[in-house]
């Protein structure tokens, strides 16, 4: 019996279309959309009022207008976004965004070297591997954005279905939401693990209207041990995974973990962040959503 290649027969052009949505789904390429297309629609409305008032120098400057706006909005525009960066590193997302993307994780590391608020982790015997997380960022249009978001890993460096993992993050307590919006917000963010669906676009629509339809969850207490004193914090299970949060010492600490039970969970200051800077490293070399290669006939 002859195996058809992979690349031909009557699957090869939803192969072929599931390829391409995972491609499209790298960093680079969505920083690249992000910025030119804009620019591109500007253009073409541009090219419109060209048409219609003789004005030749209309398409690059709807081009640019809309180029601007795109970048600089998102940048400045308090509440825009959750996560910003310096204005050379964003500036650079539109000129080369496979070079941004390293420069985009040596200000993330340098935010954690350099942060300010107080950072959390598991003790040093934890047998698994360590990252760093998200970062946020928050300001205003004179003052510049401050740092009011960051969490470290622990386990599966991609937390995979089925795997153990454990995300500590600490937030500014200052203009937090009301204590109903973060256990609506921690509540979504719990169910979104379901999302990360690899460019599978049928298995995304049919994940998002799942939890779109999700009523308010009922929310538990129970004690975690941080800094060796036992903290209260309000708890959500859901299958494997599971959410907690707390104020804690002037800070917001949330947790989301899988198959890690939080009875078996304690905090300890991390004050040395470089195992979780090399274990983001090593991470990166490994993407979670890989793109295989074609199979030549």
């Amino acid at each position: 019996m002859v195996d058809e290649p992979e690349n031909t027969g009557a699957g090869f052009p939803v192969r072929a279309m599931r390829r391409a949505s995972q491609a499209l789904f790298r960093p680079e390429v969505i920083l690249a959309l992000v910025w030119w297309i804009p620019a591109v629609v500007g253009g073409v409305l541009g090219t419109v009022v060209w048409l219609v008032s003789g004005w030749p120098w209309w398409p690059l400057v709807g081009a640019a207008a809309l180029w601007a706006t795109a970048v600089l909005l998102p940048l400045y525009w308090p509440g825009f976004r959750s996560t910003r960066w310096s204005l050379s590193t964003e500036l650079l997302t539109v000129l080369w965004p496979r070079r941004a993307m390293s420069r985009l994780h040596v200000e993330e590391e340098q935010r954690f070297r350099r942060a300010s608020l107080p950072l959390y982790g598991l003790p040093a015997g934890f047998p698994g591997g360590r990252r760093l997380g998200a970062t946020g960022t928050g300001g205003t249009w004179w003052g510049g954005f401050v740092v009011r978001r960051l969490s470290l890993g622990h386990g599966d460096a991609h937390r995979r279905p089925g795997e153990t993992w454990l995300i500590v993050e600490t937030a500014s307590a200052q203009a937090a939401p009301t204590d109903a919006m973060r256990r609506k917000h921690l509540a979504e963010r719990l169910w979104s693990r379901r999302l990360i669906t690899c460019g599978d676009l049928d298995e995304l629509r049919r994940v998002r209207a799942e939890i779109a339809g999700q009523p308010d969850p009922t929310w538990s207490k129970t004690s975690v041990e941080v800094d060796g004193a036992p903290v209260e914090f309000e708890f959500l299970a859901d299958g494997d995974y599971w959410a907690a949060w707390a104020a804690h010492d002037g800070v917001v600490l949330i947790l989301l973990a899988s198959r890690m039970p939080i009875e078996t969970v304690a905090l300890v200051p991390v004050t040395d962040v470089e195992p979780y800077i090399d274990g983001s490293r090593t991470a990166r070399a490994t993407p979670y959503c890989a793109v295989p290669p074609f199979r030549q006939a």
